[in-house]
């Protein structure tokens, strides 16, 4: 129970930081005080152990927060270096007309039909949507994305960063 609890709490703790992710000592020191005070057995100390020095003798962080903290982050690291290579690899789409994208990344922020019109934009824009905005957090400025055929697109942009992907989660699981 406590590596799901330190796994819930890191994992909040993370989503809620601004900017890069991080979680400072000062927050592993109160999320540690606050599972004692809300579970009077457990030991803060089990959870975080900040770093300190005593000489030339050196402790580092440790706990079951921290030890949880740099497991989440090496996976989360592993899986934005496997999506940056895939990117990478894929053909670099030249953009030539720009202009045009721009037009029809305007059109998909403020229209939802007709719906072949949708789709046909959505895969014209998808290589730039996907490479240039890779970086935008906010991606539901399309209201498309909002309404019942959202999922249509979220798959049709999968297929496009995982060609031949599509499938593999059904194939897995016994249905």
């Amino acid at each position: 129970m406590r590596n799901r609890l330190c796994g819930v709490v890191i994992n909040d703790a993370i989503y809620n930081t601004e900017g890069a992710n991080k979680i400072n000592r000062s927050q592993f020191s109160k999320i540690a005080k606050g599972i004692e005070e809300l579970f009077p057995s457990e030991s803060e100390f089990v959870y975080f152990i900040p770093y300190f020095r005593e000489g030339n003798k050196v402790s580092p962080n440790r706990g079951k927060l921290y030890d949880k903290y740099c497991n989440i982050k090496r996976e989360i690291n592993k899986t934005n270096t496997a999506f940056k290579q895939n990117l990478c690899n894929k053909d670099d789409a030249v953009f030539t007309n720009e202009d045009e994208i721009l037009d029809s990344i305007n059109w998909l922020k403020h229209n939802i039909d007709p719906e072949i019109t949708l789709y046909k934009l959505w895969a014209e824009t998808a290589s730039y949507r996907l490479q240039k905005q890779s970086n935008d957090k906010n991606n539901l400025k399309y209201p498309a994305l909002k309404n019942s055929k959202g999922h249509i697109l979220i798959d049709m942009d999968f297929d496009n960063l995982y060609p031949q992907k599509n499938q593999n989660l059904i194939q897995k699981f016994d249905i």
